[in-house]
């Protein structure tokens, strides 16, 4: 269980790297800007959407929510494509950023229309997080990751089990002491998965460091960035989900 927890594209990674023979070494600086890119594509995205939504896709919410489910499977496809061919990940690294872009301009605009700043804040919460996990990930070993994954993930299944209990007792009953005792367990699956999320970042980020330090081939880098693009975006939309949340309390409170 070594690879508990890890991007299913660095996974994939780890195990087929033995079969290209290495022409030139990955670096430390082509998978920072290839992540740069992946960035930067994904947050032009969003800007524009957020632009189109407020301006004058509002009124298609029907047509929007399908979109996204749209985006959603062409987005899955294309992860497990990019995880089993890192030739692939430049290209579909690129359409699947656009389309992410897209869906997280309607996420946070929705966000911000309920609480403004909110996006920002949990973009900037994002960036701590990266910062304080960049800091971090040598302290620790692999498996000490592992260890604590597992943990984690126990205790959320244990958490999502609680909270299926509650929403059939709630249908069945229509008692409003159980929706709130509901909308509290949401709140700590949340947080788990802020904290599940890091962790995953961490272990990324620990296998790009010995992916650089084993002089695995250059091809492998967009593979890389991909993946932790991807789990920085998760990280994003957890954040932005416990913010909300957070938001709905004290302000129902206020």
């Amino acid at each position: 269980m070594r690879n508990f927890g890890v991007n299913p594209a660095i996974r994939n990674m780890q195990n087929n790297t033995a079969n290209y023979e290495v022409t030139q070494p990955a670096t430390y600086a082509g998978v920072t800007w290839k992540t740069g890119v992946f960035a930067l594509i994904t947050i032009a995205s969003a800007l524009v959407c957020r632009i189109l939504f407020l301006q004058f896709l509002a009124q298609y919410l029907m047509y929007l929510v399908m979109g996204m489910v749209v985006c959603a499977i062409a987005q899955i496809f294309m992860g497990i494509s990019i995880s089993r061919n890192p030739d692939r990940a430049k290209t579909l690294g690129i359409v699947y950023c656009v389309l992410e872009g897209l869906t997280l301009g309607i996420l946070v605009t929705i966000a911000d229309l309920y609480a403004q700043g909110l996006a920002l804040a949990a973009f900037l919460a994002t960036c701590g997080v990266f910062v304080f996990a960049l800091l971090l990930f040598r302290r620790f070993s692999a498996r000490s990751y592992s260890s604590v994954t597992k943990f984690v993930f126990i205790s959320l299944s244990s958490l999502v089990a609680v909270q299926l209990v509650l929403f059939l007792g709630l249908l069945i009953t229509g008692n409003m002491n159980l929706y709130m005792t509901y909308f509290w367990i949401q709140l700590g699956i949340s947080a788990i998965m802020v904290v599940y999320a890091t962790i995953v970042l961490l272990m990324d980020l620990k296998a790009i460091d010995a992916m650089v330090t084993n002089g695995v081939d250059k091809r492998y880098e967009w593979q890389a960035s991909f993946a932790l693009i991807t789990t920085l975006i998760w990280l994003y939309i957890e954040i932005l989900d416990i913010l909300l949340r957070l938001v709905i309390i004290f302000g129902n409170r206020n």
